[in-house]
């Protein structure tokens, strides 16, 4: 076990993956573990409501309950990692050290002894578990900054299996957009960064996307009235969206002022483009998962 690790650090090559492949594996297991069988959990799950009850026990005689607000039951396993999954927790384990050096997911799925099919179920599972984790966005006391980012659409998938969705579209040369400006080819990732060094990233709608569309994207975030939110005068986080809160300010676009005043977002820019880029286009239907690995991999 001590020369694999050894080996995956080596493939790394810098400080910061290397404290990313302890902290990942630390929170891995830590979700693995979950909390106990018979605790009262502090909140459901799947809505976050606080108000939970007793609801009999599974056949292996682990406490079940039920969430007041949605009425779902759930008992430890729910909603982890392993969580509705017959695999042992040992491939999940390997799985684990796997995801952290960033292998493709054959490599995974020979590492793990499991089909690429399930190796990608393990990928997905783990992004959603992450997304769980991520902590708050914080928007009290501190400057944010707002503005949207433009990925090509991507509609990878293996489309020769039976009932199929055919695609929309001409696929691309090369896989690049031949169109100029904004259009439905490429995907809106609203991005929000403040002074404290906290990062969000969501998707927002398919092309350019509409002031509700930002402003429902900011309010999952955290940012509503009172935030001292700054942004430019185009793009998804415009002067129309700003013109509706009036405490947000929007710069100049293309202006020095505006490269000074949105570089903390601008660099997240950067940054997502730069970690999804090994992957070779991520299908549209499953970027925000990507997102919530990305997030995780700076907040942990």
């Amino acid at each position: 076990m001590t020369d694999i690790i050894t080996q995956l650090l080596a493939g790394m090559g810098i400080d910061e993956k290397r404290e990313l492949f302890e902290a990942l594996r630390a929170a891995i297991a830590a979700d693995l573990a979950g909390w106990d069988a018979d605790e009262r959990p502090t909140c459901c799950p799947r809505c976050n409501h606080a108000g939970v009850v007793r609801k009999g026990r599974n056949a292996d005689g682990t406490q079940r309950w039920m969430c007041k607000s949605c009425g779902s039951t759930f008992c430890a396993r729910t909603m982890s990692l392993v969580g509705q999954s017959k695999l042992p927790e040992g491939t999940w384990a390997r799985f684990a050290w796997c995801l952290a050096a960033r292998k493709p997911l054959r490599e995974c799925a020979e590492d793990c002894g499991v089909c690429l099919r399930t190796a990608w179920y393990m990928r997905v599972r783990a992004c959603e578990v992450m997304s769980h984790a991520l902590e708050k966005f914080r928007c009290e006391g501190t400057g944010v900054q707002a503005d949207g980012t433009f990925l090509n659409e991507s509609l990878k998938g293996n489309r020769t299996r039976p009932n199929a969705v055919p695609m929309p579209r001409e696929p691309r040369r090369n896989g690049k957009v031949h169109r100029r400006g904004i259009s439905n080819l490429k995907v809106c990732v609203v991005c929000a960064a403040n002074d404290l060094g906290d990062a969000y990233a969501a998707v927002a709608a398919r092309g350019r996307a509409r002031s509700d569309e930002v402003l429902e994207v900011l309010d999952a975030a955290g940012v509503g009235e009172g935030t001292r939110l700054t942004t430019d005068d185009h793009g998804p986080c415009g002067a129309a969206v700003a013109a509706l809160r009036a405490d947000w300010e929007a710069l100049p676009s293309e202006s020095a002022e505006a490269r000074r005043g949105l570089a903390l977002v601008n660099a997240l820019h950067d940054r997502i483009k730069a970690f999804l880029r090994p992957f070779y286009g991520v299908s549209s239907k499953w970027l925000q998962h990507y997102l919530w690995w990305f997030l995780c991999k700076r907040s942990i």
